[in-house]
C-alpha cells in the first residue's frame, strides 16, 4: 500500500496541548501499513526553535514545508496541503491527514470519491482520536 502523510504540525500542537505528537511513532505506524510515498509536515518558521524542530522532522524522514512568519501573520497551510494532496492523486492508496480541525475534511471526501484512496485522520477532540501510542 502506498501512503501519503500530510501533517499540519501547528494545528496538531495546539489541539493536543499539553500532550505532544510523537512524529517518529507516527512514521513507524505508517511504515507498518505500507510504503510511504510522501510525508509532508507543514508549519510556521518562527526562528531558532522551529529550526531545531524542522531539523528533527527531516532526520526522521519528513519533508518540511514551513513558512516564514511575516510580522504577526502566518498563513494557514490548508491550501498548500490540499494542493499537495491533489498532486499525489492516483499515486497513493491511503491518505493520512494530521490536523487539529476539520477544515480539510472536504479534501478527504473529494479524494475518496475521485481516486478511491483510503482516508485516515488524526483529529484531536473528535470521535477520531490520536492513539496514546503516538503521544509524548
Amino acid at each position: 500500500m502506498k501512503i501519503g502523510l500530510f501533517i499540519d504540525t501547528g494545528n496538531l500542537y495546539h489541539a493536543l496541548k499539553p500532550a505532544k505528537m510523537n512524529y517518529a511513532a507516527l512514521l513507524d505506524y505508517c511504515k507498518d501499513l505500507g510504503t510511504i510515498e510522501v510525508a509532508n509536515a507543514y508549519g510556521a518558521d518562527l526562528g531558532a526553535g522551529s529550526h531545531a524542530f524542522m531539523t528533527k522532522l527531516q532526520e526522521l524522514g519528513y519533508c518540511c514545508k514551513f513558512r516564514k512568519v511575516v510580522g504577526e501573520k502566518y498563513g494557514n497551510p490548508n491550501v498548500e496541503i490540499a494542493q499537495d494532496v491533489a498532486e499525489y492523486k492516483g499515486r497513493i492508496d491511503l491518505l493520512i491527514l494530521g490536523s487539529g480541525d476539520g477544515a480539510l475534511a472536504p479534501v478527504c471526501l473529494e479524494e475518496t470519491m475521485i481516486i478511491g484512496s483510503g482516508i485516515s485522520a488524526l483529529l484531536p477532540g473528535t470521535k477520531i482520536e490520536v492513539p496514546p501510542s503516538m503521544l509524548l
